[in-house]
Formats: C-alpha cells, sequence, structure tokens
C-alpha cells in the first residue's frame, strides 16, 4: 500500500501475510465509526511493518495481538488522530522477531500502547514525540513489555503523560537521557518502573 492515499479506514484484521506489510508514505484521511484509521488486530505477518516514509493518519492505529516476524517500522509516521479510549497507537501483546521503531519524528496526538509486547529486538522511541494521553493519562503504556535489546526513550522523547513501565522485562539498557515527560497520571506519578528488570545500565540524564 506503498504511498497510497485512502478517504476510509483500512481493515486487515486478522490478515496472514506470508510477505511483507508495506504503508510506506500512505496517508489515510478517513476513519471507522471508533476512530481507527488502519485496524490490523491479529495480522500476521511474516515479513516486516512498514508504517513509516511520511506515513500519515488522521485516526489510530491498531496491532493488537499481531504476530510479525520482522521488524516493526513507524519512524517518522504522524498519527494525527485518536479513538474513543484517546490512544493513537494501540499494539497491545504484539510480537516482533525483530525492533520497533517509533523514531525519526514519530508523532502521535494520543497515547501509545504496548502493554505485554513481546519484542526481540529494541524499542527505539528515540525523539518521540507523544503530545496527547490516554483517559488516564498516560503517554506510553508498556507495562509487563518483554524486550530483547534496549529501551530508548531518548534523543529529544517528549510525552504529554505519564510513562508505563511496570513490570518491564528488558535485556538491555533503559535510555531516557534527555527526555522530557511533562505530564502525569491520575496518581500524579509521571515515570511509572515498579518490578522493572533490565539488563543493562537505567539513565535518566543529560
Amino acid at each position: 500500500l506503498t504511498r497510497s492515499t485512502f478517504t476510509g479506514a483500512v481493515r486487515l484484521p486478522g490478515a496472514d501475510i506470508t510477505g511483507q506489510l508495506s504503508c510506506s508514505g500512505a496517508k489515510i484521511a478517513g476513519t471507522d465509526t471508533y476512530n481507527n484509521a488502519l485496524v490490523a488486530n491479529e495480522a500476521k505477518v511474516g515479513g516486516s511493518v512498514f508504517l513509516n516514509d511520511g506515513f500519515t493518519v488522521d485516526g489510530a492505529v491498531r496491532l493488537h495481538g499481531a504476530d510479525i516476524t520482522g521488524q516493526l517500522s513507524c519512524s517518522g509516521a504522524k498519527i494525527t488522530g485518536i479513538d474513543t479510549d484517546a490512544d493513537a497507537l494501540v499494539a497491545d501483546e504484539v510480537k516482533v522477531g525483530g525492533s520497533v521503531f517509533l523514531d525519526d519524528g514519530f508523532t502521535a496526538a494520543g497515547a501509545v500502547r504496548l502493554l505485554g509486547a513481546d519484542i526481540t529486538g529494541t524499542l527505539n522511541c528515540g525523539g518521540a514525540k507523544i503530545t496527547g494521553a490516554d483517559t488516564n493519562n498516560n503517554a506510553l503504556v508498556a507495562n509487563e513489555v518483554k524486550v530483547g535489546g534496549s529501551v530508548l526513550l531518548n534523543g529529544g522523547f517528549t510525552a504529554a503523560g505519564a510513562v508505563q513501565l511496570h513490570g518491564a522485562d528488558i535485556t538491555g539498557h533503559l535510555s531516557c537521557g534527555g527526555a522530557k515527560i511533562s505530564g502525569t497520571d491520575t496518581d500524579n506519578n509521571a515515570l511509572v518502573a515498579d518490578e522493572v528488570k533490565v539488563g543493562g545500565s537505567v539513565f535518566l540524564d543529560d
């Protein structure tokens, strides 16, 4: 679907794709009744998923429970809309065999959800800008996430709500160098990392 333009939502729930799913440079200007622009819950992709290179949507992106053998690249994506729960990207319980890239100008108008995600590589949110929060005032929800590499919330990462990493299992580093978390959750917390396990170092510096 590279560089395609759509005036309504794109639906791929439960799709079984042997190769890659490429929406690089695509523009989805319409949404469904729940304000979702791209719905690919439970999709199985044998290659990588590319929502990058100018990918722009006016509603939420849903990848709940997707199984992606390769990487998930949302580098430079712009999610300008939110669903009825004020989420912009919903990828709870997603399984990614490579790395997840929410970097290089990635912007989201609502919360980014990776609850219980299993990521073999790195979770790179370097320079990401999450300008909105969900109904609990969380900007990034990654409780119980499992990451085989490092988690990078650095390089100018900004969040308008709390960052939730409760119970996260990170093999590499947790780097928040230079991060700016300007909001708090309903308990007045900005960063929640209770019971987090980090195999490398934790950086809350710069």
